[in-house]
């Protein structure tokens, strides 16, 4: 079924038809005056308009006019069609032991109600996960000394937060301590077999039973899996102590006595073993680790649903068509009317989605980053082209230093076009700068900055692919080149990969100075041509802050401490070699930054490119 977005554009037939029919009478009167005074030889040379007659001629015009309001009126119909998207799936492991149940939970940031227990902050940090990320799809379980399965993924919310608020802790006779290994292990069980990503938070106070069964083996496993464990810590470190009495006899008997605090470290240590982060609700709700999930590798699941196929390009075609035939049949200059007909065919939200995308880019210029992304945000609500405003969001966050976030919208803006080569460039871009704000090198953390530049060689690699070497071969090679400098620093300030201090242990003495990110050169894009038909996109604006070049010298200097069964502390003859070899390495990524700006300046003469035009 047809519907019209505008139907009163149809009154605009009533005009042109009535100036039609009124140069159609003054003819008539013409031929009426001519005839009685002119040879039919001479009336025939008078009359004839090129090969057509008049009445042709006059009825192709009014053709014409009706295509284009046709067109105006934004004719469109919704049919059933397929549309892929990316899908998350969490699994909420929840701590439900005896210690959860500790009345020292700090207050979610922003309030001031303090939750009953670790427990009841625990669920209504997960309830908040969940409305955070409202495509993901979760599960639930719950672990002390046994391990209860609540709810398996599933697309079914409802019945998962139900589950949620529903749960209590475990009975003593279940068994009181938190055993890790157990419920991890339980998530490799279920899910071992799975070919789509899988992530887990587990939510927990990382208080262990007094004898708690060993979990290498099991974090070793899901890091294998490629499954990530991302930790949240609830509790106090101060601790608690708690009086546990005997149920259903009075007066009430005593059955233990024990102290439980907040471990942090052992989740930390959960977290960074299978590529998680550990998250500690006080400071940082669910925001961030929401950004960090849904910037990891997800599902894509093709869905049915009603798509809105518009009709008004097939009419603009026609008329096109119709005015290119005229023009030949009478050989007359069509610019002002093909002028006419570009804009003819632009409805209503195709004129709000233009002018929101310039409004964008225009606060973008004067960094007002907010204000920025709120015009591209409506923009890509009225799904018209959405992918150009999901770009340019992309890069507003970006410049923002907000990377997860600007990888998952230009990941967006390619589902929506597979075939948009600057935004899989730009997203290269974004994981590049990304790694480098992840670097720490004073504690020999390499790994997380090593997958992102990973991620963004692949993205180059993939441009490249596509026909676009120019632009994308430099950069791929410059985070190559990147790596193995990352590489070298590892084994030269670390002595290879490193696992996280035991306590009590020599952590060396860190070079203070920040390393130099580096950032890949972003080239010169394709700038497109107009689309007929639509809103030219128009030229980049040269005015935009640079992305950044690509450091092919070293990403970033310090020392590290050592690890499990390292030597004796440096002496000072040692220490001086050290910082020597600091300086070495951080002089040698200064200069590479340098020559990569200097290049990238006398190329594009020092400036970026910033949103582009619709």
């Amino acid at each position: 079924m047809i519907t019209l977005d505008q139907p009163w554009a149809l009154l605009l037939l009533v005009p042109w038809t009535l100036l039609i029919l009124a140069v159609a009478a003054r003819q008539a009167t013409t031929l009426r005056w001519l005839r009685p005074r002119v040879s039919a030889q001479g009336l025939a040379r008078l009359t004839r308009y090129a090969s057509l007659p008049p009445a042709l001629h006059l009825l192709g015009l009014w053709t014409l006019g009706a295509l284009l309001t046709l067109a105006a009126a934004g004719p469109y119909s919704v049919a059933a069609g397929e549309l892929t998207r990316s899908t998350t799936d969490v699994v909420l492991l929840v701590d439900a032991s005896l210690s959860m149940e500790a009345n020292d939970a700090h207050p979610k940031p922003g309030t001031t109600v303090v939750p009953a227990d670790r427990l009841a902050s625990a669920k209504t940090f997960a309830l908040d996960l969940m409305d955070a990320m409202p495509d993901a799809r979760f599960g639930l379980m719950s672990f002390s000394g046994d391990v209860v399965t609540h709810a398996p993924i599933t697309v079914d919310r409802a019945a998962v937060r139900t589950q949620l608020r529903a749960l209590i802790g475990h009975r003593i006779k279940q068994s009181s301590g938190s055993e890790l290994g157990r419920a991890i292990g339980a998530v490799v069980h279920l899910w071992r077999h799975r070919e789509d990503p899988l992530q887990v938070v587990l939510l927990s106070d990382g208080d262990v039973s007094s004898d708690p069964a060993p979990f290498d083996d099991a974090l070793t496993t899901m890091r294998a899996l490629g499954v990530p464990v991302h930790t949240v810590a609830f509790g106090s470190d101060e601790g608690q102590t708690r009086d546990v009495l005997a149920p259903g006899l009075e007066p009430r008997k005593l059955l233990v006595k024990f102290t439980t605090r907040r471990d942090t470290r052992t989740l930390a240590k959960i977290a960074s073993g299978t590529g998680g982060v550990a998250v500690v609700p006080e400071t940082a709700w669910v925001e961030d680790l929401a950004e960090t999930i849904r910037s990891r590798p997800a599902r894509a699941r093709s869905l049915q649903q009603p798509v809105r196929h518009d009709h008004s390009r097939s009419l603009i075609g026609l008329a096109l068509a119709l005015l290119l035939a005229e023009s030949a049949l009478t050989r007359r200059r069509v610019a002002p009317l093909l002028v006419l007909l570009l804009l003819g065919g632009c409805t209503e939200a195709q004129r709000a989605a233009q002018r929101l995308n310039e409004e964008g880019r225009i606060a973008f210029a004067v960094r007002r980053w907010d204000d920025a992304a709120a015009a591209f945000e409506q923009a890509a609500a009225l799904q018209v082209r959405p992918h150009i405003p999901l770009r340019n969001l992309g890069l507003t966050r970006a410049a923002q230093d907000r990377h997860a976030e600007a990888h998952s919208l230009l990941e967006r803006a390619l589902v929506v076009e597979p075939s948009y080569t600057d935004a899989l460039f730009d997203d290269g871009v974004v994981l590049y700068r990304w790694g480098g704000a992840e670097l720490d090198v004073e504690g020999c953390r390499f790994e997380r900055t090593r997958e992102l530049w990973t991620l963004a060689a692949a993205r180059f690699e993939d441009v490249t692919a596509r026909g676009e070497a120019e632009r994308a071969e430099a950069n791929r090679a410059a985070v190559e080149a990147a790596l193995a400098k990352l590489t070298e620093q590892e084994l030269t300030l670390c002595g290879g990969p490193q696992d996280e201090p035991e306590e009590g242990e020599d952590k060396g003495e860190p070079d203070k100075g920040e390393p130099d990110k580096g950032d890949p050169d972003k080239g010169e894009p394709d700038k497109g041509t107009p689309d007929p038909g639509e809103p030219g996109k128009g030229e980049p604006d040269k005015g935009e802050p640079d992305k950044g070049d690509a450091n092919q010298g070293e990403p970033g200097d310090g020392a590290a401490g050592g690890k499990a069964g390292s030597p004796p502390p440096l002496t000072e003859d040692e220490r001086s070699r050290l910082a020597a070899e600091l300086q070495r390495a951080r002089g040698a990524t200064e200069d590479g930054a340098s020559g990569w700006r200097q290049a990238r300046e006398g190329q594009q003469g020092g400036t970026g490119e910033g949103p582009i035009r619709w």
